[in-house]
């Protein structure tokens, strides 16, 4: 058995750590029952393609990566080789997005109330400033602590 040093890099580990050793000996699977699930379709079927998993590395990381599994026999010995992609950033990237995608909802759904209101001669300015704060909250969700203070300035100076 075997193992490449892209492999070791992602998982945080040693070849020592690993030689000899199962995912389940080093703990790294997140959730046992997905993995009771993989082997169970490994053993039907003789692979798995494109599954995507929970993984924690040996300094307890969770990373997310998509596997492909094929039982293969080398001189009368059953292995398995794997394909391992990281794929967490593009998790990540893909929540943001969903998260994006909500605050956008709600602000074209604040923006068309505001539009219809103006339109119909029932403006009230309350409302528009309820709409500019609910904009701004949903922008702060964003940018997150780090970018705060760069939104927070130009707010401050409205406020004065």
């Amino acid at each position: 058995m075997d193992v490449n040093e892209a492999y070791l890099t992602m998982l945080e580990y040693s070849r020592e750590n690993v030689i000899g050793r199962d995912s389940r000996d080093l703990n790294m699977h997140i959730d046992p029952d997905k993995r009771a699930e993989v082997f169970r379709t490994l053993h039907e079927q003789g692979k798995v393609t494109n599954i995507e998993l929970s993984f924690r590395t040996k300094t307890g990381r969770v990373i997310e990566i998509l596997s492909s599994i094929d039982r293969i026999n080398l001189q009368g010995q059953e292995y398995s080789l794997s394909t391992n992609i990281d794929i967490t950033q593009r998790k990540q990237d893909e929540a943001e997005i969903k998260q994006l995608n909500r605050e956008l909802k709600a602000i074209n759904e604040c923006d068309q109330l505001l539009f219809t209101r103006m339109t119909n001669k029932l403006f009230y300015p309350t409302f528009a400033i309820s709409c500019v704060h609910q904009q701004v909250t949903a922008r702060l969700g964003v940018f997150g602590r780090a970018r705060r203070s760069q939104i927070s300035a130009p707010l401050s100076l409205v406020r004065r």
